[in-house]
């Protein structure tokens, strides 16, 4: 999807491939004023992509809401949500609730983006469950996202590597957690951000 504003995903399942659903507002060709904004992914089923389930490029206010079910080998490979900045813009309000992510990489892995939350929801087999980083690539802070009321947990199948719950990269900046619960993790919390305030 590029360009566009306001899909709506609903009840679908996306199996397979390297990346299930792609937002991109393609900032190096979009017209002056253009972007991938408000998108909702409700209710969907994605699994057994390569790269990333959900791909966001420089996309703003998307929800990924109800109940939605992650999963992955049993061999962790890929993201669950891959939130990126691109040419130096950032994905931004990006949300994400009550999902189910189980068997990757990283669940959720914000790439410079700014104003972002995941809510409500559990990260089990994952490598990482979630990475906030300042995308040096890129000029576009790590900045102001917030991670809350979400369960850590789960050995991730027994896969070499160290199991972390959240990963603050150094150079994220004012990350917010609250709430979070964390069982069975080799680090609950990896924090070399700045001013990350912790509930």
């Amino acid at each position: 999807s590029k360009w566009t504003n306001h899909q709506v995903l609903r009840d679908c399942d996306f199996k397979g491939g390297e990346i299930g659903a792609f937002f991109d507002s393609g900032i190096s060709d979009v017209p002056a004023g253009s972007d991938s904004a408000w998108h909702e992914i409700d209710n969907c089923l994605f699994h057994q992509q390569t790269v990333a389930a959900v791909d966001m490029d420089h996309s703003y206010g998307i929800h990924v809401s109800g109940g939605n079910f992650f999963s992955n080998r049993s061999t962790p490979v890929g993201t669950g949500i891959r939130v990126r900045s691109v040419d130096g813009a950032a994905s931004q309000h990006i949300r994400v609730v009550s999902v189910k992510m189980d068997g990757w990489v990283i669940g959720v892995d914000i790439q410079g983006g700014s104003n972002n939350s995941i809510t409500a929801s559990t990260f089990e087999f994952c490598l990482t469950g979630v990475k906030v980083d300042d995308r040096a690539t890129t000029p576009a802070p790590g900045l102001r996202n917030s991670i809350g009321f979400c369960k850590f947990g789960g050995d991730a199948a027994g896969q070499a590597g160290t199991v972390t719950g959240v990963d603050i990269v150094a150079g994220a900046t004012d990350t917010i957690l609250i709430g979070n619960s964390y069982v069975g993790n080799d680090v609950d919390v990896s924090d070399a951000g700045t001013n990350t305030l912790r509930v």
